[in-house]
């Protein structure tokens, strides 16, 4: 079954008590990303339709970090189909540290707020996922 990328029916108004027209989403999740071509679309696909399920305002950063395979193409298509997906470049040198300071200067959010609860007690986003998922 494929998930889908954003909800069809999101169209920045509010839903499920979340204020979807805020600048600042409520949670941002930063990905570094080598040559995942393979593995970056459905696991985009899955990351944002959990956090649509739970209602949760998000931006997901995907930090390409000099990927020399399709990583980058891909992530460009689904950043169209997604405005809270957003792609970004580390420059050399590579490497994953590198990649997640990257990621981390430019989102418009990071921590620091409450949760509300929906990240169970183990307080990672992880607790979201189903245990399928292997994250």
């Amino acid at each position: 079954m494929e998930l889908p990328l954003w909800h069809p029916g999101d169209s920045g108004g509010s839903r499920g008590g979340t204020n979807r027209t805020s600048m600042t989403p409520e949670l941002s999740v930063i990905i570094p990303a080598y040559n995942e071509e393979g593995c970056i679309e459905p696991t985009l696909r899955q990351l944002s339709a959990v956090l649509e399920r739970e209602a949760i305002d998000y931006e997901v950063v995907v930090v390409n970090d000099n990927s020399s395979d399709a990583t980058a193409e891909i992530l460009d298509r689904l950043s169209g189909e997604n405005p809270r997906l957003k792609r970004r470049d580390n420059s050399p040198p590579n490497g994953f540290g590198l990649a997640v300071r990257c990621g981390i200067v430019r989102p418009r959010s990071l921590g620091g707020r409450d949760d509300g609860g929906r990240l169970g007690r183990s307080g990672r986003p992880s607790a979201l996922l189903p245990e399928s998922s292997g994250i």
